[in-house]
């Protein structure tokens, strides 16, 4: 039982983890948008980061269904260090890609003033120069891939699957203002 109680904690840790990144996210989004929002008041804001983060929660649920499935059926294979690497390297993949989306977003919104939808993937199947682009996306927009590169960093590095107190306030504490200062 004990086994069962230990690999809960850790999902919930690594989400928990996810949490804070998508929470930066979208302050990066505020922060780096800020002209759009001048007349937002602080209650305003408040208000739309509750409900933002009640749908991160519901986001980070979703997209990682696999990975919560895969952690809470019983079982002592869960021990296997195989497995465990397994499941932190679906965890980064399936994470990073959501993280690379928020990001995206950042600077998608002062494009068309709206965040991503489903319609980028219709655009992005369709149109031919999505491949082309790519390499002067990444030029321009470094900075964001500067921020992806310190998620994937971070998440791996904060992302452990040792018996570590990790839910301790230094520990959340440096993750914060560490990758906050990444993403900035």
């Amino acid at each position: 039982m004990l086994n069962y109680y230990y690999h809960f904690k850790l999902l919930l840790k690594r989400l928990f983890v996810v949490l804070i990144f998508f929470f930066i996210c979208r302050l990066a989004f505020y922060l780096y948008n800020l002209d759009y929002f001048g007349s937002i008041s602080f209650s305003e804001l408040l208000k739309i980061f509750i409900i933002g983060g009640r749908f991160d929660i519901s986001a980070i649920i979703a997209f990682n269904l696999i990975i919560i499935i895969l952690h809470i059926i019983p079982g002592s294979f869960k021990n296997n260090k195989y497995y465990q690497k397994v499941l932190k390297i679906l965890f980064i993949i399936i994470n990073s890609t959501i993280i690379a989306a928020n990001l995206g977003d950042i600077e998608y919104f002062r494009y068309t003033n709206k965040r991503t939808t489903a319609d980028i993937f219709s655009y992005i199947l369709l149109s031919d120069d999505v491949l082309n682009l790519i390499p002067q996306f990444l030029k321009d927009f470094w900075y964001l891939v500067l921020g992806f590169i310190a998620f994937i960093f971070l998440n791996g590095k904060y992302i452990q699957n040792s018996k570590q107190n990790f839910l301790n306030k230094n520990t959340i504490s440096r993750l914060f203002f560490t990758s906050f200062f990444y993403f900035l």
